[in-house]
């Protein structure tokens, strides 16, 4: 008998559907970050979308989503499941953004190195704060 347990950043543990807002935005994002040129061009024009051209946002998003792209092997953006990474991804936002800094720091411990939690946790408690920003003032955003 085996007592590791491996983690397998690629099996199906939910669905798309049952995210709330906040969550189902940021898998949206990270999905559509993980596509490519394209997909990247609607996640950025969405962070600026309705403020003046903000680089901190930019640049905050843009270190999130590659570092978190590269952890949790998305999904295309239409696919109803979510991956275990995916899961993992959005659960450290959404307990980011809530000020949940201990569990969050939990969480990003499965996926980054000692030396990059916090760092790592700090993005997404800021990735988490603008999309709550954004569903604020154009709940529309879940509909990509």
């Amino acid at each position: 008998m085996n007592a590791i347990v491996r983690h397998d950043p690629a099996r199906d543990v939910g669905r798309l559907d049952a995210l709330a807002d906040l969550e189902a935005c940021a898998l949206i994002y990270l999905r559509l970050w993980s596509q490519g040129p394209v997909g990247r061009a609607r996640v950025l024009d969405d962070a600026s979308t309705g403020r003046r051209y903000d680089r901190r946002v930019i640049t905050v998003w843009c270190d999130f989503l590659e570092a978190g792209g590269q952890l949790s092997r998305p999904h295309p953006v239409s696919h109803p499941r979510i991956s275990a990474g995916e899961a993992s991804f959005v659960q450290l936002v959404a307990t980011a953004a809530e000020g949940e800094r201990e569990q969050a720091m939990l969480i990003a411990s499965w996926m980054v190195r000692a030396d990059c939690m916090t760092i790592f946790v700090d993005l997404a408690m800021q990735f988490g704060l603008d999309i709550k920003r954004m569903l604020l003032t154009a709940p529309r955003l879940r509909t990509h």
